[in-house]
């Protein structure tokens, strides 16, 4: 994977920069976004200007990774592909989202409150009920 063209590309529709993942609802947004849209990666380690600041401890966010595509996240987003990639002598975590056959996703924003997002341009919106219709009918 060249890391430094992927970051030139610049955050998009299939591409998103994060500096860490703070919390497993934070990142499930991201995560349901790209797999209710048409896949793509998310970079641990990369700020919103694509500067490699590195993660300070990569197991640690794959922890948070996992936990968010498997609870906070329904149905769970189980093919993630997750790759530590060196970059500036800094570790930078490579997710790959797919775009999902079970659509439509939902990320859990509060304790009883799931929500759809689809990705438009560089960032996550979240869906109405008649677009989770749409992409729930296109995949059953």
């Amino acid at each position: 994977m060249n890391l430094p063209e992927l970051i030139a590309q610049g955050e998009g529709e299939e591409l998103e920069f994060k500096q860490k993942t703070t919390h497993p609802h934070r990142i499930a947004r991201t995560l349901v976004s790209l797999a209710n849209t048409r896949g793509g990666k998310v970079l641990v380690g990369v700020d919103d200007a694509g500067r490699v600041v590195g993660v300070r401890d990569a197991e640690e966010e794959l922890f948070v990774l996992r936990d968010a595509a498997q609870h906070y996240v329904e149905p769970p987003l189980t093919a993630l592909r997750f790759e530590e990639v060196e970059a500036d002598s800094r570790t930078v975590v490579v997710v790959t989202v797919p775009e999902s056959p079970y659509k439509p996703h939902r990320a859990q924003v509060a304790p009883d409150d799931w929500r759809g997002y689809v990705r438009v341009r560089d960032a996550s919106v979240q869906t109405s009920g008649l677009t989770e219709k749409v992409l729930g009918s296109v995949y059953s």
